[in-house]
């Protein structure tokens, strides 16, 4: 539920033992799911209101908002400004501001992490996905998702390291998570707190 509680729907017939041993067989499932419940809300507010924070770099930053002609957002020493036409417009206006900031934050990291792993993409993009972190394609031109903005820089740096590793193996086996492994040993730990 919205409030971070647990309902359960159960046949009449089943009974109460059997219905907690089934909810404990599924704890780390619901676990999961909390917790990519929990990062859906903390990274996609659907408006403005007073004491609104927004995540940046795995720092949840407070919103300001100022009346204006159009809604625009701007990053500033202690937070967000919402130059703020209507309370709605927070999400559109984030957005435009990940997409511009995204442009230059990848593509340092990238270069940083193309030189210590010597892979190289053929070319880099970024847009708003939904259940992806990022991809390489077979061309090796590699697409990061801009909501990776919101993470802090260890997150963002396993999922470029992740995808380089794509350019060498275009799979998930074992000698993927080996060459993952080289240059982000606790990417298991990392990747888990992308879920």
């Amino acid at each position: 539920m919205s409030d971070g509680s647990l309902q359960v729907s159960a046949p009449v017939w089943m009974g109460r033992e059997e219905i907690d041993r089934f909810v404990a067989s599924k704890e780390t499932w619901i676990r999961q799911r909390v917790l990519r419940l929990d990062t859906h809300r903390k990274t996609n507010p659907a408006s403005y209101e007073p004491g609104s924070r927004l995540w940046y770099l795995g720092e949840a930053l407070p919103v300001h908002a100022q009346k204006a002609s159009r809604n625009r957002l701007s990053l500033e020493e202690g937070g967000f400004c919402f130059h703020m036409a209507s309370p709605e417009g927070l999400e559109a206006a984030w957005r435009r501001l990940y997409s511009r900031m995204a442009e230059s934050f990848f593509r340092q990291k990238v270069r940083e992490w193309s030189e210590r792993t010597g892979l190289m993409p053929k070319g880099l993009r970024h847009r708003f996905y939904k259940s992806r972190w990022g991809c390489c394609g077979l061309d090796n031109v590699i697409t990061l998702n801009t909501m990776l903005m919101a993470y802090e820089e260890a997150l963002v740096d396993y999922v470029v390291v992740h995808e380089l590793a794509h350019i060498c193996h275009k799979h998930h086996r074992k000698p993927f998570w080996e060459l993952v492994g080289r240059f982000i040993p606790d990417y298991r730990e990392r990747r888990a707190r992308l879920l």
